[in-house]
């Protein structure tokens, strides 16, 4: 989701199977274990959508956080009161961020993200890492893998994003912090998950290696890290309505970087795949 996290990579051998539907055929390698097939959302289900939500509006400030019209990798950051102390990108209009989210995945967001929980391995009692948790959806869905005796554990470097996380708080065992994806504060190998979600993306090239670095430091022999993250649109038209709405950083076709990015931070035997409508996803097991 958001926070800056930093990670660079060349295209290596792992397979991946473009536009792969939601439930993977028995024998392909698309994860740590296979994924069930999609339910149909429960009422209690949350959206985070909170009143209408105008895709003008959000095109602008979203325009804005990227720093729109420079590089993506330039230093138009924002340094917003209680964010961290970072060079990557922050969002901090959260609720405009959530009802974006929720409409972009035309109805789909919760049935894609219980699929990229499944796919972190988070078991009852498990210590869970959300890196770039933005406003916990995926954390809240994290938690409830986990159950009462696990603990999830949401970072963003936007203090804004906490501020929604905490508040939309689903369960007890979700606890949120403010803090940078190259500079984890906590000790090696506290963690059984560590997952990052639509959070790549928003890093500058230089640090997205040094962030995943943290991110396997912190797992436990044994853990497995899983990155989510946006599947651009092949079609010159899509594109053109994605870049318009989002900014060129969507744009970069992450598929082709992950492998790279998980080999130099120290992780073999990689296993990707696609959720549709806009996810890729890879994922590895410390050694």
């Amino acid at each position: 989701m958001s926070i800056a996290s930093r990670i660079h990579g060349a295209h290596q051998h792992a397979a991946h199977q473009p536009d792969q539907e939601l439930t993977p055929d028995p024998g392909q390698e698309h994860g740590p274990a296979r994924v069930p097939g999609a339910e149909q959302d429960q009422g209690g289900r949350r959206e985070h959508e909170h009143g209408r939500f105008h895709a003008q509006e959000h095109t602008q400030d979203h325009a804005q956080d990227h720093g729109h019209g420079q590089s993506h990798h330039g230093h138009s950051h924002n340094h917003a009161p209680g964010n961290a102390d970072t060079p990557g990108f922050t969002l901090d209009h959260s609720r405009k961020y959530d009802s974006f989210t929720a409409m972009f995945f035309l109805g789909r967001r919760a049935a894609v993200f219980r699929k990229v929980a499944r796919l972190s391995g988070a078991k009852p009692g498990d210590r869970v890492l959300d890196v770039g948790c933005g406003t916990g959806y995926l954390s809240n869905m994290l938690a409830a893998a986990v159950g009462p005796e696990g603990s999830v554990t949401g970072v963003d470097a936007s203090a804004a994003m906490v501020d929604t996380a905490n508040e939309l708080r689903s369960s007890a065992t979700c606890t949120y912090t403010v803090g940078a994806a190259e500079r984890l504060e906590f000790d090696d190998g506290t963690f059984d998950a560590v997952t990052s979600s639509l959070m790549v993306h928003h890093l500058p090239t230089e640090l997205r290696v040094p962030a995943l670095r943290e991110m396997r430091r912190v797992l436990r022999p044994g853990g497995q890290l899983l990155i989510a993250e946006f599947r651009p649109p092949r079609t010159g038209l899509m594109r053109h309505v994605v870049g318009s709405l989002t900014g060129p950083a969507m744009l970069e076709d992450q598929r082709l970087a992950l492998p790279g990015l998980f080999r130099d931070a120290g992780f073999d035997n990689l296993r990707t795949g696609d959720l549709r409508p806009w996810i890729t996803y890879a994922s590895a097991v410390r050694d």
